[in-house]
């Protein structure tokens, strides 16, 4: 009778130690892979990347005062070398392709990340923001 036992014990061990490696492969194949980490990039701020996905180096990490605030993206770090932007700030901001705000590039609203797959990468030379969140009228 204690031989049954013991073979139903270990019958039933290796039935659970199955079920049990099936659930775990299961559930790792259908875990969802991780995100991208969110940008470091403080509230209120802008901040600009030299590489597309918020990574490479950071060349810009500005606060602006308001609408119409104004930024030349130095150049040795960072100026024709963006191709990512967070826009933190309660401000949309445009993008230049020339020093001094012109050759309008694109517009990112407020609380709004852009991508250099959008078409500017490596471009924008200059910055400014609008009174407004929003990038039209």
């Amino acid at each position: 009778m204690f031989g049954t036992m013991s073979k139903a014990k270990m019958r039933f061990t290796r039935v659970a130690a199955l079920g049990f490696a099936a659930t775990a492969a299961v559930v790792t194949l259908s875990a969802t892979p991780a995100q991208a980490a969110a940008p470091d990039c403080d509230r209120g701020r802008i901040c600009m990347w030299e590489d597309d996905d918020f990574t490479g180096s950071r060349y810009v990490n500005w606060k602006p005062d308001g609408g119409n605030d104004k930024y030349q993206i130095d150049g040795w770090d960072g100026d024709n070398e963006i191709s990512s932007v967070y826009n933190y700030s309660n401000y949309a901001v445009v993008l230049y392709d020339n020093d001094d705000y012109t050759g309008y590039l694109l517009c990112i609203p407020a609380l709004t990340a852009g991508h250099a797959q959008r078409g500017w990468n490596d471009d924008a030379e200059s910055a400014k923001t609008r009174s407004v969140d929003h990038c039209f009228n």
